[in-house]
């Protein structure tokens, strides 16, 4: 086992029970110092602020990109990612793309279809009162109520109203059904562009020009910072300044191993099922594809 594969295992391991050691600490630590007002200047008080902001931002980061890292070097994930690949090249090597457009349209409706119609059956409605065939939207048709003015006809119209309120609400939800929709697009790509799976990723010049803004601007801001703020030795040095600044660093690492354990936690269970799904889905696909060209075959 190399130095890499000892410090994943590691940081999987034991890295919450360091956090959580390191989070008593800090709590024992506190009854070392008391809390009072610093008596700085309101400049001052915002320089500090912003520097212990800029810290805990740059912790989090950071930890959040290292749970990032790790999680996608694990087999699971991997294998996930290896598998969704293979499918899709295999796809693109058949040439199948439009295809595959064509049967994400198919799903889609499909996928429509049947979730309208659970919504409607709730309220006693079928899927071809409100829609046709094709999934455009009928115009809606209230039932007719019952004619009289005896207590029992007052109360079967005051019954049917109550059931016409349901089935209306039922035809507006149906109506106004947003899903997510497959595409080719979505399913081929990860991590690029899902409109344009065949973009290849930034070349180095398209690279230098989009960071350039952000560097030049980075390096104002830190020239100006620089420039206006100097050093010096802090006169009467204080241990208690010091546990402080421990206290916050504990805390902002605490904070920023929360951040890693969400980060890993997501790469190996959201996004690793993701790829899975997306795999399932262009599996589905071929596999419907190899049944009509067998079907067709067996035809001929």
């Amino acid at each position: 086992m190399n130095v890499n594969e000892k410090i994943r295992v590691f940081c999987k391991l034991y890295l919450g029970y360091a956090a959580i050691a390191a989070f008593c600490i800090m709590y024992v630590m506190t009854s070392f110092v008391e809390l009072t007002p610093t008596g700085k200047s309101v400049p001052m008080i915002l320089a500090d602020g912003l520097m212990a902001f800029a810290f805990g931002m740059g912790i989090a980061s950071m930890f959040k990109t290292q749970g990032i890292l790790t999680g996608k070097r694990e087999p699971e994930v991997i294998a996930a990612s290896e598998e969704h690949g293979r499918v899709v090249e295999a796809i693109v090597e058949a040439d199948d793309l439009e295809e595959l457009g064509a049967w994400c349209d198919r799903e889609n409706k499909k996928n429509y279809r049947v979730q309208r119609s659970m919504i409607l059956s709730r309220a006693g409605m079928v899927y071809h009162e409100c829609f046709t065939d094709e999934g455009a939207v009928k115009a809606y048709e209230p039932l007719p109520l019952i004619e009289g003015k005896d207590i029992r006809s007052r109360l079967i119209r005051f019954r049917q109203k109550r059931v016409e309120k349901m089935r209306f609400k039922a035809y507006i939800k149906a109506v106004t059904l947003r899903l997510t929709e497959l595409s080719p697009g979505e399913l081929m790509s990860e991590g690029g562009r899902a409109d344009d799976p065949f973009y290849m990723g930034r070349g180095v010049g398209e690279y230098r020009k989009q960071t350039a803004a952000s560097d030049a601007m980075g390096k104002v801001v830190t020239s100006v910072v620089l420039g206006y703020y100097g050093v010096t030795l802090v006169a009467g040095f204080s241990p208690s300044a010091l546990i402080w600044i421990i206290v916050q660093v504990i805390f902002f690492s605490v904070m920023g191993v929360l951040k890693y354990n969400g980060a890993f936690s997501y790469v190996t269970e959201e996004y690793r099922e993701r790829r899975i799904k997306k795999t399932r889905y262009l599996k589905k696909f071929r596999n419907e594809g190899m049944r009509k060209e067998e079907a067709y075959g067996n035809d001929a």
